[in-house]
Parts: C-alpha cells; structure tokens; sequence
C-alpha cells in the first residue's frame, strides 16, 4: 500500500492513534483448522516500515486488526467475535487443518444405533482460567444454557435437545431426531465450555458473564474497550500448552485505508480479512498476504412463486446460462476465489461429487429467452446496500440487459432486506450463505423446512432431500440425498452460485504460524515471532 497511500500516511496515521489505533498489550487466539487450500500471495519492494524493525527480534505481544468489535461469551449471536471466543473457550470437538472434525476435550465417544444418544468422555485436568477443573458438570451446562437461552445455540446445535453429566468425566447427549452432522454442531461457537459455578457466583446472566468470562481456552481476557479493542493474555496452565505469544490485542478497525497505513507502520502486526483490492496493489517488503475459500457461497435466488415474473422456467434458465461467474469474481474479489457450480461450497462434508453443471452458454439463453413468456417486464433484484454482494448485483444485472432482460437493482438495508426475502417480495436476491458446521446440511436452513422462503410446487421434494441428507446414517446416503436436491435446484433454475468467497490474511513478514481458517477462527495460539 505504500505507493497508493505513501502521500496520506502522516495526516491518516494521526487520525487514526487519536481514534483508539493505540498499542495495548495482549491477545492470541486458538481453534484448530486452516484451509487446505491457502496460497501465499505476494510481499514486494520497498519497506520502510515499523513492521520490520518491530518484528525483527522476539516480542511478547502481537496487535491485530479486525472490522468487528469483539464479544467475550460464545452465546451471542456475532460470527465477527470468532477470533475472541476461539482464543478464550474450547470445545469438545475442532476442524483440523483439512476441515475433518477432531476430538478436542473429548476423548472418546460413542453414539447410540438409533442416533439420540451421543456419550462423551472428556479430558481429566483440564483447568478454566481460574483455576477450577473443567468437569462433565461444566459441558452439559454450557450446552444446555446455549440451546436455551444464546441468539445461536437453537439452530447452531441441530437437533440437540438436552445434556446430563453422567460422572464427572462423562457426558451424555440426547438429540430430538437423528442429526448426522452433530459433531460438527460441537465444534462451534454455540459450544464452547463455559464455568458453570462462576456464572452462577457473579450473578447468572449473559451480560455479567460478558464482563467477566471465564473459559479453558489458551487465552484468557486481560481488558476490553467496547467499540476499541479486547486484550487477551496467555493462560499459563493451558492443557494444550501455553502459546508462543504471550499477549494479543485485537483491535477494531473498519476503515480499509486506516487497516492497511496501521499494518505498515507497525500499529498493528497483522489484520483480519483485508479487503482483496487492498491487498492486490500492496508495496511492501515486511508485509505478506494469504488467501483461502471461506465457508460461504454468493448466489442469486431466483423467485419461483407464481405471482412473479421469474415463475417462468424458461426464463430462469435463460437467466442462469448468460451469467458470466468469472466477470463477477473479478469486479468483486480481484478474480481471488472459486467460481461455484453448485450450492454447497467445496470442503463441506457429504458434498456432492457428481452433479449437473449449467456454464455459459449465451446462444442456449437466447433460446430459453425467446421459449418464455417474458415480455420486457421489470424483475426486482434485491441487495444488501453498501456491501460486495452489491457490486455482484450491479454486474449481473448489466449482463442480463444485454440479453434483454430488464433488472432493476433495490440496494436495501440488512433488515429490510431479510423482510422482503421472507415475505417473497422479489424477483431475484443476492445473497450470501455459510453454515458454521461446514456440512452441506447448510441447505436445511435454505430450501428444507426451516426457511421462511417458500419454493411453492419444489417444497415437497426439497423438504424430502433435505431431511434425508441430515438424518442420513452413512456417508454414501448424504451424499446422495444432496446430489438429488442439488440437482433439482439446478434442473430449476431455483438458484444462481456465483462463486465461492476467500478469507484473507495479512501479517508482518517476522510471524510464523500464520493459517487461513475458513470460519475465521484463528489459531493464534500457534502463531510466533521469528528470532
């Protein structure tokens, strides 16, 4: 960034310390799991910065840059406090570097033969930062409490129904339905281990343990400024080994020009999910840059309801063989990521393998075209305003004109928008989905009885495939139940993937350890100064 930002750096910089970019000491964070697929992209020329003078002998302290402002408890709905919540709390599974789940707290397992029952054997030993023994008790609380009270545990733990600690290393799990991928649930946000006793001594509700939390995770809280920062500090008598850096500070910065000056002059070490178009025009010698697929799709859902224009098949098939996906990656993630050709991004498990793919075909959507009834009406398409997906919809909607089709584009607010998808007031939205179990049952919430949406004369078949895909006992049946659905989706035109979104990390050339996690849950634990 110094040739794009060089002449701003003095007045910008000094805007910035006075709005809070202030060192603090502080934070790291853990989760197991990175994404396969990193690449490495590019540190060049010049560098006179902060960053290699700071970085060029061992520190105890690592300042990291994010565009959310973190919570410290795991039962509040916030995706963006992931790199907190992972370094503060464990949980009883996690993602490995390939995304497969892994036993954490657990060390063993056993699930009963109608799939209700799921029997945990947890860790003896290990410590919450106070000292106290993480015990059965503790598990099933946290689980419980979560599935009752948090903003995400009654959809994020499946068909969880309650806990019982058995012993005070055994836990047994009981679900409502059989959920084949309720291990995943265990490795989410929604389950992290929380002290039961000390919610309890410090009053038992969600905001007093928010002030002071207490978890088993390789970090624990030191301090927090609403709105600033949130400093974390290594726990000395981790079960998993104390972390190589011993404070971790994890500052919020929105503005994209202010990240990238922080980043080169050494305010901060590293930032979080930096914007491609940033990262691509980046000059400097002590900063380098890593990419991977994040666990989220960009689509257009295109409305089948009778009452709208889009209820036409020929008409949405017309529009799902004129979308160019790589124009749209490239105008909204500098070509970095993965065009989609089906709904379920790749590294879910029970993904599909063998599916139908629509790709661009410009003669077969002028056929499709001229097959449907369409006559030059206005087709709504509705967006989240100031966001990328908005600068998707700008570009899908020029490559439908030049077919013909007349797109209007409704950029909306958040909440306006989630009304209007789920009232069916459109004809075409552009959307984002992920799913924090990173399992193809993403599509329950999207197409199976629990979306709002309705898909009209396709529910029926979509409920069927969807149940089929969550309550399956063996690999082979999810899959295919998932090939079915996503090729009805396909065969319909009932949605248009784009292209599969990136998770981007940019850091001090002098740190080691650095990994892509495609949840965003850094494992800072094993991030280290170079000597």
């Amino acid at each position: 960034m110094k040739i794009k930002f060089k002449s701003l750096m003095s007045i910008v910089l000094t805007i910035a310390m006075v709005t809070g970019l202030t060192a603090c000491s502080g934070s790291n964070g853990n989760e197991p799991g990175s994404n396969q697929n990193v690449e490495t992209t590019k540190s060049s020329a010049s560098g006179e910065t902060g960053n290699g003078e700071q970085g060029s002998s061992a520190k105890d302290t690592l300042n990291v840059g994010y565009n959310y402002d973190q919570f410290t408890t795991p039962w509040r709905s916030s995706s963006g406090s992931a790199i907190s919540l992972a370094n503060l709390y464990d949980t009883l599974f996690a993602y490995d570097e390939n995304m497969k789940v892994v036993p954490k707290l657990a060390e063993s397992y056993d699930i009963s033969q109608d799939g209700l029952e799921y029997t945990i054997k947890i860790k003896e030993g290990v410590l919450f930062h106070n000292g106290e023994e993480l015990t059965a008790e503790d598990v099933a609380w946290s689980l419980n409490y979560s599935r009752e009270n948090g903003d995400a545990g009654s959809f994020m733990l499946g068909n969880f129904e309650h806990a019982e600690a058995v012993d005070n290393y055994t836990v047994k799990m009981t679900l409502s339905a059989p959920f084949a991928p309720f291990l995943n649930c265990l490795c989410a946000r929604a389950a992290y281990i929380a002290d039961k006793s000390h919610f309890e001594a410090i009053g038992g509700t969600i905001d007093a343990y928010e002030a002071d939390p207490i978890g088993s995770g390789p970090y624990k809280l030191a301090g927090r400024e609403v709105g600033a920062s949130t400093t974390l500090e290594a726990f000395e008598d981790y079960w998993d080994g104390k972390a190589k850096i011993k404070n971790i500070c994890i500052k919020y910065i929105t503005d994209a020009n202010t990240q990238m000056i922080a980043l080169e002059s050494g305010e901060i070490d590293a930032m979080i999910t930096p914007q491609l178009t940033s990262l691509v025009m980046l000059n400097d010698d002590n900063i380098e840059w890593i990419w991977g697929n994040s666990a989220s799709r960009v689509y257009a859902t295109l409305n089948v309801a009778d009452n709208r224009v889009t209820s036409d098949l020929n008409l949405r098939k017309a529009i799902q063989s004129l979308v160019n996906r790589q124009d749209i990656l490239d105008a909204v993630n500098e070509g970095y990521g993965e065009i989609a050709d089906i709904c379920i991004p790749t590294g879910y498990t029970a993904r599909p393998t063998d599916y139908h793919v629509v790709e661009e075909n410009i003669e077969k959507a002028k056929e499709y075209l001229e097959a449907s009834s369409y006559n030059g009406e206005k087709l709504s398409l509705v967006v989240a305003s100031g966001t990328s997906n908005e600068k998707a919809a700008n570009i899908f909607q020029a490559q439908c004109y030049e077919l013909g089709i007349n797109v209007e584009v409704n950029p909306l607010d958040t909440s306006t928008l989630n009304e209007m998808v789920n009232s069916g007031e459109f004809d075409i939205a552009m959307q984002n989905g992920l799913s924090s179990l990173v399992d193809s049952d993403l599509m329950y919430g999207t197409f199976g009885p629990a979306t709002t949406l309705s898909r009209y004369q396709y529910q029926d078949e979509l409920n069927e495939y969807c149940e089929a895909g969550r309550a399956g006992k063996t690999l082979e049946e999810r899959v295919d139940a998932y090939t079915k659905l996503v090729n009805l989706i396909t065969d319909e035109a009932m949605e248009v993937t784009l292209f599969y979104d990136v998770v981007t990390v940019a850091y001090n050339k002098n740190l080691d350890g650095v990994k892509i996690h495609m949840l965003k849950m850094f494992n800072f634990k094993d991030w280290c100064w170079k000597l």
